[in-house]
């Protein structure tokens, strides 16, 4: 299955994922899913955080990465 994540998604995926709906989680969590993101969402996240809008941390599988 191949999902495109709209802004929203994205955000809450990082940010709350208990912002997501079970169905949700379980879809993006699918080790078959494609997971696709639209250059427009990524511009849209660039300028909130620019904006000050967003600003989160992020702790990955390999350390820590900062949003």
């Amino acid at each position: 299955m191949r999902l495109l994540l709209d802004t929203c998604c994205i955000i809450w995926t990082i940010s709350d994922p208990d912002a997501l709906s079970e169905t949700a989680k379980n879809m993006i969590e699918d080790e078959n899913a494609g997971i696709y993101v639209s250059p427009i969402s990524a511009a849209e996240i660039a300028c909130a955080s620019g904006r000050g809008g967003l600003s989160w941390s992020v702790t990955g599988k390999d350390g820590s990465a900062t949003m």
